[in-house]
């Protein structure tokens, strides 16, 4: 009996040890559910995308393997982002309150690469290359290869033709892919070019200036040396060298065989920067961005408030560049044409509206002082609007000699009024908004006390009356 009693115990818990294995693989941490979400991968043609790398936000990155993939999650709000050939393709936010179909449609888009071959090619096959990829495919008969999945990116697209059992370029293109394309690539011998980008100095270009040299089409970034390979067709070639996307060179080139080139670009020259605050004190020792072109620098000025970069571009007549302190983000423009320049009034902190409400009176005003300031510093000739509920109602200006003002607006017997404060200074605005204010309560007594003058005064002028007909004789 005792053993048939040990026999049950065990028996029961074994059942429930694996009822709780159970209610553990279907709860999270802390007894929360997991839910399956059922993950797809679609290209721009709504076709499976086979090896797409997937990061989800508080779980980590998987794979996809043809097209889908299922994962568990706990219930919430999340976010997936899609890298396709290690390019990113894709981002979306999904929340998880139950089995979820996630479904991420991919920036990965179809290519038609078509070669115009000529009539007397024996082997009309070409292999279509794309650069930065492993990418590649064999032309059919028609002289035709097809990507079916390729990420939006810049992409280079090489063709090779086997000549004398080697491979030899016979046409190249770049192209910006953002939707299914086809491209033509007329069948050529191309010979390389090696291009190596100098600065009016004779120096090499060193990072981070990073230059774009383009022969007829296609283009191709200078490496840490400098120097970029590019392939160009026999003849008469435009070679153009663009540095933070302005023009710094420019020439016809004759191409008829394999070239290597040393370009001297008399637009790229130093930069020398003096950078002066709001009250023209030197910028010494900050961080700061520099916006030239499509760049954007961050350097450090010296204790004189000094910039120095090494190699910019400029162009005749001069070009618009920016620089901010870093942190503030406030842009002041310069122009600059090949000279040292000096750049007056960089904010160096964020505008600061002091306020204080002076008084609330009701049939009468409400009177704000406001003091404009950048850092600890008052800011002159700075415009101050005061608002009320929404509408403006007085302007006033600080002066070189007034580092506040007084703005005022009309209550009109409001019982409550919403304020506003807006300072424009340095090309900036900053607003702050007042809490709701109520005037006074002592104030309403003046409202019944206000006709007592004037009912005095009529009562007087029928008491003067009165008694001066008294005093008539009869």
């Amino acid at each position: 009996m005792r053993i048939k009693t040990v026999f049950v115990l065990l028996l029961l818990f074994l059942l429930a040890s694996s009822l709780l294995v159970s209610l553990f693989l279907v709860k999270g941490t802390f007894g929360q559910e997991l839910y399956t979400v059922h993950v797809e991968a679609m290209d721009a043609n709504g076709q499976p995308l086979d090896r797409v790398e997937v990061a989800v936000s508080d779980y980590g990155s998987f794979t996809v393997l043809g097209g889908s993939t299922s994962i568990n999650l706990k219930g919430g709000s999340y976010n997936a982002s899609v890298r396709y050939l290690g390019i990113p393709v894709c981002t979306k936010p999904f929340t998880v309150k139950d089995s979820t179909r996630l479904i991420l449609n991919c920036q990965v888009f179809s290519l038609k690469v078509k070669i115009d071959l000529p009539h007397n090619l024996t082997e009309p096959h070409v292999d279509v290359r794309i650069g930065g990829t492993t990418t590649s495919l064999e032309t059919d008969s028609q002289g035709v290869a097809f990507f079916k999945s390729l990420p939006s990116t810049k992409l280079l697209i090489f063709a090779y033709a086997t000549m004398n059992e080697s491979a030899r370029l016979v046409g190249a293109k770049d192209l910006t892919l953002e939707k299914n394309s086809e491209v033509t690539l007329t069948y050529s011998e191309y010979y390389s070019l090696n291009v190596e980008v100098r600065d009016a100095q004779s120096e090499l270009l060193r990072p981070p200036a990073s230059a774009v040299v383009s022969v007829d089409g296609l283009s191709v970034d200078t490496d840490s040396s400098g120097s970029a390979l590019l392939f160009a067709s026999p003849g008469t070639r435009n070679l153009i060298v663009h540095l933070y996307n302005i023009t710094v060179y420019q020439e016809k080139i004759e191409v008829g065989g394999d070239l290597s080139l040393r370009v001297n670009c008399t637009q790229i020259v130093p930069l020398y920067l003096t950078l002066l605050d709001e009250v023209m004190s030197p910028l010494n020792d900050s961080t700061v961005q520099v916006h030239i072109g499509s760049a954007n620098l961050t350097v450090q000025t010296d204790g004189l408030g000094r910039v120095k970069i090494d190699q910019a571009p400029y162009v005749k007549g001069g070009s618009n560049f920016e620089v901010a302190v870093t942190g503030v983000n406030i842009p002041k423009q310069f122009v600059f044409k090949g000279d040292p320049v000096t750049v007056e009034g960089v904010v160096t902190h964020g505008l600061i509206v002091k306020w204080r409400v002076l008084g609330a009176y009701m049939l009468g005003f409400v009177s704000v002082s406001v003091t404009p300031m950048v850092g600890t510093r008052p800011v002159n000739n700075s415009v101050v609007t005061l608002l009320m509920d929404g509408r403006p109602v007085d302007v006033k200006k600080t002066t070189k000699t007034t580092s506040y003002v007084v703005v005022r607006g009309n209550l009109w017997l409001e019982p409550s009024v919403d304020l506003t404060v807006r300072v424009q200074a340095f090309g900036m605005n900053r607003t702050e908004k007042i809490p709701r204010i109520s005037p006074s309560p002592l104030v309403p007594l003046t409202l019944p006390l206000s006709p007592l003058p004037l009912l005095l005064f009529v009562y007087l002028s029928r008491e003067y009356r009165r008694r001066r007909l008294q005093a008539v004789p009869e």
